[in-house]
């Protein structure tokens, strides 16, 4: 069988590179035709000429717009605005929660709207800037005063205590499935009938103060897996998914796919990973999955 290069390109700033030094060795050791290669920056200068003398098929965890490979197929993270994401789940006909940008021409009607919207900033992580408002009560001039970019959604109710699940997906495999509760959210959301119940409530799932565990909803992740074929080339994608307990629908909330998403080694995985007294890898069997793939992937796209 021909042989063919695969080239795994990690980001070395967010994690370590001996998680692909590891899947890496579990390409040659489930086959002898796919060639694995761990790629650094000093590496590819390097190589980049001797990996072209044969078909090759790269993946990066992350967004690398100025690599330029001499020869082969490159699939990399792309910088999408939340906004383009919900874009592109809508035209794709992937359940997302009802969503506008806040503009000046904005108008919100509680009758399509519902009686709350949740208000995010474009750029926010990790739940920074989120909160919920009275639809009849939104006006761009007083959320728009810090000078950021925002994102209207309609609100889900995940339960009391607010929940979501992230699913890491590689080329569309789960590779682990993580629950987050925010068990510290202050006072418990019972019911939404005012902004009253709102308050002293926290409505991020994923707040620092909040509990962590693997769990394995295949409901969830089938879901996450119908997401992914909607950004088919992007390898690494970190979707977050949560349920809105009432109806029992699922929707996804954003999809990560500039990367850093690759919490097995960055600092924020090994400390949710202490906290849950679990290795992500261990859920699933991520880096096996992640050598499959790979080898699959390598056979039927390198060039």
């Amino acid at each position: 069988m021909k042989k063919v290069n695969v080239i795994l390109v990690p980001d070395l700033k967010h994690h370590k590179v001996g998680d692909f030094l590891e899947i890496a060795q579990r390409v040659r050791g489930k086959c002898t035709d796919v060639v694995p290669y761990v790629m650094t920056s000093k590496s590819f200068w390097a190589k980049k000429w001797w990996w072209a003398l044969r078909p090759s098929f790269y993946a990066a965890t992350r967004c690398f717009p100025k690599l330029k490979p001499v020869r082969g197929a490159f699939f990399h993270g792309a910088c999408l605005t939340k906004e383009q994401q919900y874009e592109e789940l809508d035209k794709a006909g992937v359940e997302t929660l009802k969503w506008s940008p806040l503009t000046k021409t904005t108008v919100l009607d509680p009758a399509e709207w519902g009686d709350f919207l949740v208000i995010k900033p474009e750029g926010g992580k990790r739940g920074r800037g989120v909160k919920v408002v009275k639809t009849r009560k939104v006006k761009w001039k007083e959320e728009m005063q810090d000078g950021e970019r925002l994102v209207i959604q309609q609100f889900a109710y995940t339960g009391s205590e607010p929940t979501s699940y992230r699913v890491l997906t590689f080329f569309g495999r789960p590779l682990f499935c993580m629950k987050s509760v925010n068990v510290a959210c202050g006072n418990k959301l019972e019911q939404v009938e005012s902004t009253k119940d709102f308050a002293g409530h926290n409505i991020v799932a994923t707040a620092r103060e909040g509990e962590t565990t693997l769990a394995k909803d295949e409901e969830v992740m089938a879901f996450a897996s119908r997401v992914t074929e909607v950004f088919a080339d992007i390898p690494v994608l970190g979707i977050d998914v949560i349920r809105d307990v009432r109806t029992g629908k699922l929707f996804c909330v954003e999809v990560n796919p500039y990367g850093q998403t690759w919490h097995f080694s960055s600092e924020l995985g090994i400390q949710l990973q202490e906290k849950i007294g679990q290795a992500f890898e261990e859920q699933f069997g991520a880096f096996d999955i992640a050598a499959e793939v790979l080898i699959e992937k390598a056979r039927a796209m390198a060039k």
